[in-house]
């Protein structure tokens, strides 16, 4: 297989999941490999089940980009034990692949007029961030138009949203055990942890 890695997770047993671009067969692949790096499957993600490139002729410089973005907008998030593969500024399922290789696809539910952006790193819950559809993708973070979630593993469903009052940031870093943390730089241009519970 002629592959070019893109992004790279270790589950704590030592396997861990690569994605990257099958050049042979032109067509974005995630791979569950073994702590000796053998490949024990490819995981079906719905991004791959998708033409990339459109009409643009293979091999051109516009069907490279295409590819290049879907490679790019498929991530890794890790929970628990588990790694989360997810796709960013799309509503697709989400895989929740367990340490050993198992692969549980769940539907992702979005708040009305919603699109997904990203999916916080947490050891005992999912945390999704949002934006409104209308909101131009990659537009500056605001309170109105970007929210976050917390998501019921199972199947994805909404179990709560986030409130953020007082000093808000705009984005989350992490939870760990129902504390989130984010990071804001004060008058002095010094970085500060922010904690809420």
């Amino acid at each position: 297989m002629d592959y070019t890695l893109s992004h790279l997770a270790v589950f704590p047993s030592g396997n861990y999941l690569v994605s990257g671009y099958d050049r042979l067969n032109s067509a974005l692949r995630v791979l569950f490999l073994n702590s000796s790096g053998e490949i024990v499957h490819t995981l079906d993600v719905e991004a791959a089940r998708k033409d990339s490139s459109g009409n643009t002729a293979f091999g051109s410089g516009d069907s490279m980009m295409a590819s290049s973005k879907l490679l790019g907008s498929v991530l890794f998030t890790a929970y628990n034990q588990d790694i989360i593969v997810w796709r960013r500024n799309s509503n697709d399922a989400i895989l929740d692949v367990g340490p050993g290789g198992s692969v549980h696809e769940v539907p992702l539910q979005t708040p009305p007029e919603s699109v997904f952006v990203d999916m916080i790193p947490s050891n005992d819950r999912w945390v999704a961030h949002f934006r409104s559809r209308s909101t131009v993708e990659d537009s500056p973070m605001n309170q109105s138009d970007y929210s976050y979630y917390e998501l019921q593993p199972q199947d994805a469903s909404l179990s709560r949203k986030l409130m953020q009052t007082g000093v808000v940031p705009l984005s989350l870093a992490c939870e760990s055990d129902g504390t989130y943390f984010s990071f804001i730089r004060d008058k002095d241009n010094k970085l500060v942890m922010l904690k809420a519970d």
